[in-house]
C-alpha cells in the first residue's frame, strides 16, 4: 500500500468521452436537418422561379460545404430584381417581408438609377417560408409523439 491518497477519475473521464461522443452525433443531427432544409428549399425556389429561358433557374444551388451553415445561392446578376421587384412595386412587396429580408433587398435599391417598375416575381422567400413551415409542423409532430416526458412540477 502507498502512502498518500488515491482518486480513481476513470469514470469522470468515460463520461466526459460519452458527453463529447453524445455532442458530436448531436451536431452531426443537426448538421443533417439544415442540409436536407437547404435542398428543400432550393428545390422549392426552383419550382417557384420565373422562366424565361430557364438560367435563373438553372442558378439556384445549394452551399452545403460547411458545417452548420448552409447556404442557398441564385447566381444570375438579376436575381434580386426578379425577387423583390423594383421601383414603385418593390416598396409594396419589400415592405411585406421580415425585417432581415427588408435588410437584403435595400441592399439593391438602386438609388440613382432610371425608374423601372418590374413586377416582384418571388420565388426564394416563398420557397424558404414553405420549408419553414413545414419544419416546424414537422417538429410539432415530432414533440407530440416523443418518449420524453417532463418532471411533474412541485408547487
Amino acid at each position: 500500500m502507498s502512502n498518500g491518497i488515491y482518486m480513481d477519475f476513470s469514470d469522470l473521464v468515460k463520461g466526459a468521452n460519452a458527453f463529447t461522443t453524445l455532442s458530436k452525433e448531436i451536431e452531426d443531427g443537426i448538421d443533417d436537418i439544415l442540409t436536407a432544409n437547404a435542398i428543400e428549399i432550393e428545390a422549392g425556389a426552383k419550382q417557384r422561379a420565373p422562366v424565361d429561358n430557364g438560367t435563373l433557374r438553372e442558378s439556384i444551388s445549394t452551399n452545403k460545404t460547411e458545417r452548420l451553415v448552409k447556404a442557398i445561392n441564385v447566381n444570375v446578376d438579376y436575381a434580386a430584381y426578379m425577387e423583390f421587384g423594383t421601383g414603385v412595386y418593390a416598396a409594396q412587396y419589400v415592405g411585406s417581408l421580415p425585417e432581415d429580408w427588408k435588410a437584403e433587398a435595400a441592399k439593391f435599391r438602386g438609388e440613382g438609377l432610371r425608374q423601372v417598375n418590374i413586377t416582384p416575381r418571388p420565388y426564394l422567400y416563398p420557397a424558404y417560408e414553405a420549408q419553414r413551415k413545414q419544419d416546424r409542423k414537422s417538429t410539432r409532430l415530432n414533440s407530440s409523439h416523443s418518449s420524453v416526458s417532463r418532471m411533474p412540477s412541485s408547487a
